[in-house]
């Protein structure tokens, strides 16, 4: 297996230029960096600082994964329960013919 195609890329957050390297798109990092720059700068209105700021949008997006993976898991299971019924169901009909 081939590695990775790696670009590199400026982005801006809050003001300080970072130079990623990264396998994923343009696109996809923008998409990332943009939310991160919104996080931090929702704090940074309230709280002042750069690193209160960064702290507090890091706790809020490590919150908001959490959330989701856990509804992902949610949906997981239904849909394992759900594949499960109809596959008795199947193998149910099946056998009465």
């Amino acid at each position: 297996m081939g590695e990775e195609e790696r670009i590199k890329i400026k982005v801006n957050i809050v003001g300080k230029e970072y130079t990623l390297q990264t396998s994923q798109s343009k696109e996809h990092i923008m998409e990332v960096v943009n939310y991160v720059d919104n996080k931090i700068r929702e704090q940074k209105d309230k709280t002042g600082t750069s690193l209160d700021a960064a702290v507090l949008a890091a706790l809020h997006i490590a919150d908001e994964y959490i959330k989701l993976l856990k509804e992902h898991n949610e949906i997981l299971n239904t849909l394992e329960k759900y594949a499960k019924l109809v596959t008795e169901q199947v193998e149910e009909t099946q056998g009465n013919n």
